[in-house]
């Protein structure tokens, strides 16, 4: 039976936060990236939204050491994993039962829009 688009629940089902550049990213510390997460989380808190997305607002995509590199940085504060997506590799901190917020330093909307619809048309995800 293929998944029906339309939430279930009360609040938000996704919110998208956009800022700085892939390389600004990759500049900040754990100690860094952990403040971030925790204001964040602490932002989006009374929208009870399920999803939450933090992405790049513009720049270069980070080389394969770079994402590396990153991938070793995000991990170091203790709340985020590197899971499979379906079209890729993503972190993402399950902060609650039921609100995950993910972190995608990938500056190319364009690209991810089209694999994440992708993703969803192949695991039956109906739009209507």
């Amino acid at each position: 039976m293929p998944h029906s688009a339309s939430p279930t629940f009360p609040g938000l089902d996704h919110v998208v936060v956009s800022g700085g550049t892939p390389a600004e990213w990759a500049a900040m510390s754990a100690v860094e990236w952990t403040q971030r997460l925790d204001a964040l989380a602490a932002g989006v808190k009374s929208s009870r939204a399920h999803w939450v997305t933090l992405l790049p607002h513009h720049g270069t995509e980070l080389q394969p050491h770079e994402l590396a590199q990153f991938s070793e940085l995000i991990s170091a504060t203790g709340k985020v994993v590197l899971e499979d997506a379906g079209y890729g590799q993503r972190f993402v901190w399950h902060r609650t039962a039921k609100q995950s917020i993910i972190i995608d330093p990938s500056s190319d909307g364009h690209r991810r829009f089209a694999s994440i619809i992708e993703s969803m048309r192949q695991s039956g995800v109906d739009p209507d």
